[in-house]
């Protein structure tokens, strides 16, 4: 599990890669993609961009490599008290997250 002093490093300079990987618990990019495909947060991102759950993966598979434009919203969120964090990828598309953490 992630620590909430973690998500803050992901604020600055931090590979979209690694965040994702980091949120799905994967090793590699590879096994990032392979889960994305398998987890049904890809049509809810695709929901809340009203797009389509391709869009949302071609969207990361394409800025895997790039620093990412994330943030917290709410150290206190809205789902059992993780932290609601975004994922900023361009072009329109946010993937929200409810970030499960070891803090309380």
């Amino acid at each position: 599990m992630t620590v909430l002093s973690t998500l803050k490093r992901f604020q600055h300079s931090t590979l979209v890669s690694t965040i994702l990987r980091e949120y799905f618990n994967v090793e590699t990019d590879s096994d990032l993609m392979d889960a994305l495909e398998e987890d049904d947060l890809l049509g809810y991102w695709a929901s809340c961009n009203d797009t389509t759950p391709s869009v949302i993966y071609d969207a990361i598979d394409a800025n895997l490599n790039n620093v990412a434009n994330f943030r917290i919203v709410k150290e206190v969120g809205s789902s059992g008290g993780w932290p609601d964090c975004e994922l900023n990828l361009g072009n329109g598309i946010v993937l929200r997250m409810d970030w499960v953490t070891d803090e309380d």
